[in-house]
């Protein structure tokens, strides 16, 4: 998972419009430019020097039945 850092709009429409603050999902990681997916289940490719990599702490949602 990663962090978007600055605002970026897609030039062509294999490039992914993003967001600062956005986190996207790495699916290829291989070249410059990383092919993404956001959560609105949108792919494409952004530059891999505007995005960080962020740890996703994963704990179990609490749920309270309320009255």
């Amino acid at each position: 998972m990663c962090a978007v850092k600055i605002d970026r709009k897609g030039q062509n429409p294999k490039e992914l419009t993003v967001h600062r603050g956005e986190l996207i999902e790495i699916e290829d990681s291989s070249k410059k430019w990383w092919r993404a997916r956001n959560f609105h289940g949108e792919v494409g490719h952004v530059p891999n020097n505007i995005v960080e990599e962020v740890e996703i702490e994963h704990r179990p949602l609490v749920c309270r039945k309320t009255s």
